[in-house]
């Protein structure tokens, strides 16, 4: 029997918008199909530096201009950047504090000290798991634009997130002041340490699901449907620590969100330095090195793929 190629199959197979395609972009993402000798890895990582820097200043003028864009039209505008995670946390917090009652009192200080840390970076990361998804749907008037460098939106979605996250970290910070559960100000010098991790981890994710999101509409329901799973497995709720099965505890601690929930929590309660946990670290890197190549090759092998979907 005669064996079609990769190429003559994608032109049979109707379903660009089913799971099959999104199958094919993953694989071809990870596998070094075809000759990409002139179209490596690295120039496509310097493509989009580049296409950063020649939108320069204008990336956060955007950013901000998504920020405003976002609460237009509603009438307490940004307030409900603020009462959609207060009224989080109190559901949580009543529920498993009083309800449920939980130890008032977890790794030395009071539980809704612990929770509110610990949700903090959730919140972004919630955020961004979907903005990001939709990231390239939501400007693909920008798509289709020849001169605009394209790979930046992932960027500019993740900053205008990041300005409702830092307002945020502002509030919960004064409140874990009123608790009297602060813990030394040394450890706050890492905290812009994380969050840096965070952002890098979220461009990246966005730069990854946002083009695959803006050609199947199967994976925008696959990730809406992950993110109520990844919020139970990354101890946001519980110390993991607390898990008596140790190979279950080391599958939950190498879980990206995992880590950075912990590193909030070692900054603002802990008294934990990053580099007393090395080990984590490393694998949260490894992780973000993998990232980023998924994230890169999905791009820039379905950038053009977008432009016609979209």
């Amino acid at each position: 029997m005669k064996t079609e190629s990769r190429h003559s199959i994608k032109k049979v197979c109707p379903l660009k918008t089913g799971i099959i395609t999104v199958t094919f972009g993953i694989v071809d993402t990870i596998l070094p199909w075809g000759d990409y000798s002139n179209n490596g890895i690295i120039l496509q990582m310097k493509n989009i530096i580049t296409d950063h820097r020649i939108l320069g200043l204008q990336l956060f003028q955007l950013a901000w201009a998504d920020v405003r864009r976002t609460y237009r039209g509603a009438a307490l505008g940004w307030m409900w950047a603020l009462i959609k995670p207060a009224t989080m946390i109190t559901v949580y917090w009543f529920v498993l504090g009083k309800g449920l009652r939980a130890s008032p009192n977890i790794e030395g200080v009071g539980y809704f000290s612990w929770l509110i840390v610990g949700i903090l970076p959730w919140f972004y990361v919630r955020d961004m798991l979907s903005a990001g998804t939709s990231a390239f749907k939501k400007y693909s008037y920008l798509v289709n634009k020849i001169k605009f460098p394209v790979s930046t939106i992932a960027t500019i979605v993740n900053v205008s997130n990041l300005l409702t996250h830092l307002v945020l970290i502002v509030i919960i910070g004064v409140i874990v002041i009123l608790t009297g559960d602060l813990g030394s100000p040394a450890y706050l010098l890492q905290l812009p340490f994380y969050i840096l991790l965070s952002f890098i981890f979220l461009s990246l994710w966005a730069l990854f699901s946002g083009p695959l999101a803006a050609i199947s509409k199967d994976w925008s329901n696959l990730v809406g449907a992950l993110t109520q799973v990844l919020f139970w497995i990354s101890g946001i709720l519980y110390s993991i620590d607390q898990i008596d099965t140790s190979w279950i505890r080391a599958v939950l601690k190498a879980n990206p969100i995992t880590y950075l929930v912990e590193g909030y929590r070692n900054s603002l309660i802990g008294n934990v330095w990053f580099w007393e946990d090395i080990s984590s670290l490393v694998v949260f890197t490894a992780g973000l090195l993998i990232l980023a190549i998924l994230s890169v090759r999905t791009f820039s092998k379905t950038k053009s793929a977008m432009a016609d979907n979209l």
